[in-house]
């Protein structure tokens, strides 16, 4: 009886304070584990009504509907209708971890993830230059290396020179952190042709919510990508390490109104951080998330790279463009197994 008390007290509280996490950044902090409330909850309903508790029954059927309404997105099964004709293009989100010193280990993973684009984050100068100095099929696109956790690197697989199914136009760098003097974050917006079809990618690296002015920060930060979004007319995709789960209010900034899709819905839990943590501890804050009118046909976890982060790759799917008329053909929902040369000053356009 102690232990069923405790249990729905501990979970029940947890679930009120993470109900109110916009307004109080450690509350927000209770958010992130809605799929750990959501299984204590459903071992405790069963818990309480064999022993005939009604009172902790109520109790623990909330704490069940409330987390399992949250969760319910990231684990409905669903099933992608892939147009045929379709473009695919490949991203790879990876958080090497400033303190990281493993290139061996981030050396074999960027070769082997066979990505039409990279995005490298938490590069500092000296992964800057390693990165470099790697026997690499990729260019760097764009380079911002900062001390500490928050420099990007953009990089292009060699084979978009000379192909003409995916064209790399520009890139631009952004201030997401525009109003937070000395807390800039860089942020990369790639411009590519994708037969023929202008899209567009940005990848962000808001802050931890370790503290309250770090948690503003993050949603400020989130908040000027949906600005972002919302000002896009072509398809568009939002990626990197978000410092949020997709149960926090911080990540429906994004989602809120349907305009940006998670590529995670119907895959589970899919954990990312902190992966020096055995399973299932795995919280899920490396995301993309694309407008409507892509399809993710694979959205994996990869492997140990000396990191604190499990890498992300995704595969997404661009329909024909207006005029073109598709035949539709199914494709399963993605599998989630378990876990050069420098053209910063490039011309706008690589041919």
């Amino acid at each position: 009886m102690a232990v069923l008390v405790l249990g729905v007290l501990v979970v029940f509280t947890a679930t009120l304070m993470s109900l109110i996490g916009r307004f109080w950044w450690i509350a927000d902090l209770m958010s992130h584990f809605a799929v750990y409330y959501t299984l204590a909850g459903a071992g405790l309903l069963i818990l309480a009504l064999l022993l005939r508790r009604w009172v902790w029954s109520g109790m623990a059927l909330f704490v069940l509907v409330i987390n399992g309404a949250l969760i319910w997105p990231s684990f409905m099964p669903a099933t992608r209708h892939v147009p045929t004709g379709s473009s695919l293009l490949t991203v790879a989100q990876v958080n090497v971890l400033h303190m990281n010193r493993d290139k061996q280990a981030v050396s074999s993973y960027l070769n082997d993830c066979d990505a039409d684009l990279i995005f490298v984050q938490e590069a500092d100068a000296w992964w800057d230059q390693t990165i470099r100095e790697m026997d690499l099929p990729y260019i760097i696109a764009e380079s911002q290396p900062r001390e500490g956790s928050f420099g990007v690197l953009m990089l292009a697989h060699t084979s978009l020179v000379d192909d003409d199914a995916i064209v790399l136009k520009d890139t631009h760098v952004i201030d997401l952190a525009d109003g937070f003097t000395g807390h800039e974050r860089p942020a990369i917006e790639a411009i590519l042709h994708l037969n023929s079809q202008p899209v567009r990618i940005l990848c962000i690296h808001p802050p931890p919510p370790v503290s309250a002015l770090h948690t503003r920060l993050r949603d400020s930060v989130l908040d000027k990508a949906k600005q972002w979004s919302d000002e896009q007319t072509d398809p568009h995709v939002v990626i990197g390490d978000l410092n949020t789960t997709p149960w926090s209010y911080a990540f429906r900034i994004l989602t809120h109104d349907g305009q940006l899709v998670s590529t995670q819905n119907g895959l589970g839990n899919q954990g990312t951080w902190p992966s020096r943590l055995p399973m299932p501890w795995y919280l899920p804050i490396d995301h993309c998330v694309h407008s409507a009118e892509w399809v993710c046909i694979d959205h994996r976890v990869g492997e140990h790279i000396g990191s604190d982060h499990w890498p992300l790759l995704v595969t997404l799917a661009l329909p024909p463009g207006p005029g073109k008329i598709p035949q539709t053909t199914q494709t399963p929902t993605g599998t989630s197994p378990s876990p050069g040369e420098d053209i910063s000053d490039k011309p706008a356009t690589i041919p």
